[in-house]
């Protein structure tokens, strides 16, 4: 098995440490090297953990006493995190087919 195997099914668990972070964005850079059955893998397990995320924030979120200025700045900057993740994981998931369809009819409108 191939080191970018290994490192594509290395799982970092669930806790949100910069390494984490790092696994993650490193993990979707290399999923193109990556087989079929790897790839499902390791998207559902991002996805998963993705879900996880948005909801101990949400718990965060409504547990928080503050609804001073940082701590709102600081909430709209994790939102924001999340939400980009969640759309970059919606983009690799999506089917290239459809994009490559979608584009097309996008620009079939625009002339």
């Amino acid at each position: 098995m191939t080191q970018v195997c290994l490192l594509l099914q290395y799982d970092p668990g669930n806790l949100t440490r910069p390494s984490t972070l790092t696994m993650d964005a490193l993990q979707i850079c290399f999923l193109d090297s990556a087989n079929d059955e790897i790839k499902s893998c390791v998207l559902k397990r991002h996805a998963t953990r993705l879900q996880l995320r948005l909801e101990q924030f949400e718990d965060r979120c409504q547990l928080c006493p503050y609804q001073g200025r940082f701590a709102r700045l600081w909430m709209g900057a994790e939102r924001s995190r999340l939400d980009c993740m969640a759309q970059l994981l919606a983009k690799v998931t999506a089917d290239p087919a459809q994009d490559c369809q979608n584009s097309q009819k996008l620009m079939e409108i625009a002339k």
